[in-house]
């Protein structure tokens, strides 16, 4: 009998480490598989054509990544954005003005720039008042671009040499059929060199709602003038868990949850475009990145920056368009 009892104690120990082993196994599970909500504007809201070149060979991406995280930090006060207008040389009170995206903004300006502090979304964006319209091509390498980027960022106290890592470029050129009067090009062709840099060392570009600028971006021209400067006071770190990537037939499969971002280099409106007018989209190229979708704190998963051709109504040939598409398993 007391043989019995021992047993029914040992099986009911035995259940009970069972129960606990899958429950806090689904509960880690359910932690894993729990993400952030993903904001991108829709203007478009989807029903075009989409499919693509892209070969499965060609889809080298790995299966599992960590989230992006950035503690919620608070609106710049203006003691804050004095502290940083300080670094720029400016004293003194600022002008302001109250707005519901950015906050507060705090202007300075001289003869030769003007500054402006975000408040609300932390961001900092300098530029010239006046920028020529031409400069002498000095032929600057990658390397002096960079450097020059990174002291101007140093030199005026924004970030320590420490807490930036340079990310990539982006080429600009002069061209009137485009938003701005700028276009993508190759660096032979720049009339602006941008120098994007990251708060925090990563194997992807980290990219905000604008497919071409990161949190930390420097307009160079092709003498080495800086002239405009698109900067976030963030912090970022990588979170502990992994989260899976979606494999080549879950890209293909959800494709027609692309969310068009650009058309023809921003010269198109996306948001006054009649839905019907984007009948077909192609897509070429295929890069995994991180979208830093709101830059007041959070958590960012990574999106496939998609790149391709569309088929616009009313406008001859084909256009370049740019997509994002949520890179993770939902």
């Amino acid at each position: 009998m007391a043989k019995k009892i021992v047993l029914v104690i040992i099986g009911i120990i035995i259940l009970g480490a069972a129960f606990v082993f899958f429950f806090r196994r689904e509960k880690s599970s359910k932690l894993v598989t729990t993400l952030p909500t993903i904001n991108i504007p829709d203007p478009v809201g989807g029903g075009f054509q989409i499919e693509t070149t892209i070969k499965e060979s060609q889809f080298n991406f790995p299966g599992r990544v960590r989230l992006l995280e950035s503690e919620s930090l608070s609106p710049l006060t203006e003691e804050e954005a004095k502290e940083v207008a300080a670094g720029f040389g400016f004293e003194g009170e600022p002008r302001s003005a109250s707005g519901k995206i950015h906050g507060t903004r705090y202007y300075w300006s001289n003869s030769d720039y003007t500054l402006t502090v975000y408040g609300g979304t932390r961001k900092v964006g300098y530029s010239l008042n006046y920028p020529p319209f031409e400069y002498v091509n000095q032929n600057l390498s990658n390397e002096s671009l960079i450097n020059l980027s990174r002291d101007f960022i140093v030199d005026n106290s924004i970030y320590n040499e420490s807490e930036i890592t340079f990310s990539y470029f982006t080429f600009l050129e002069r061209f009137e059929s485009a938003a701005e009067g700028l276009r993508s090009t190759t660096k032979e062709k720049a009339d602006i060199n941008v120098a994007n840099f990251s708060p925090i060392e990563s194997e992807f570009k980290i990219l905000t709602l604008d497919p071409n600028a990161s949190p930390i971006s420097v307009w160079v021209a092709p003498d080495g003038t800086i002239i405009k400067a698109e900067i976030i006071l963030i912090d970022l770190s990588f979170g502990n868990e992994e989260h899976q990537v979606k494999n080549f037939q879950e890209f293909k499969g959800s494709l027609n949850k692309s969310v068009v971002i650009s058309l023809q280099e921003g010269f198109i409106s996306i948001v006054d475009l009649p839905k019907a007018d984007l009948e077909k989209v192609v897509v070429n190229e295929v890069e995994l990145a991180y979208l830093a979708d709101t830059l007041v704190g959070g958590k960012f998963q990574p999106v496939f920056l998609l790149k391709g051709t569309a088929t616009v109504k009313g406008i001859g040939g084909e256009v370049p368009i740019l997509l994002y598409l949520p890179a993770l398993k939902s």
